[in-house]
């Protein structure tokens, strides 16, 4: 993942998580260089997005797109992203925590194929194997 977001990455954010295009060049640009996590977040924590009406249908594309914005070296099968999806349906889990445990996950690959050991989601022994298929 690369440390700051482009423009064109914060609109596609606005269009995935808002339904919508930012409402001016300010707000791209206010966003634009920033850590995409962070803007994530902030977008998920706002009360517009805390309004509009989730299915698990909009759940598995959203995890889909982020899924290629955020890991586009990885692509994500439609099995993976409708059963992510339907975890976090049941679950009451939005985009946010899916992204952050994608990034955690890719965090985990890059570890495993170091050698190295992963704790970031719980794991305690080495991750062998790749999360790419």
């Amino acid at each position: 993942m690369s440390a700051g977001t482009t423009k064109d990455e914060v609109i596609r954010l606005y269009a995935l998580l808002l339904e919508r295009e930012p409402e001016s060049e300010a707000a791209i640009s206010e966003k634009a260089g920033r850590p995409i996590m962070e803007i994530v977040a902030e977008i998920a924590n706002s009360p517009e997005f805390s309004k509009l009406r989730v299915t698990q249908a909009q759940i598995a594309a959203e995890t889909a797109e982020l899924h290629e914005l955020l890991l586009p070296d990885a692509p994500i099968d439609a099995g993976n992203a409708e059963e992510i999806a339907r975890i976090a349906y049941v679950h009451h889990v939005r985009a946010p925590t899916i992204a952050r445990h994608m990034a955690a996950m890719d965090r985990a690959r890059g570890a495993a194929e170091r050698g190295e050991r992963f704790e970031g989601l719980g794991w305690t022994e080495p991750v062998f194997g790749s999360f790419r298929r």
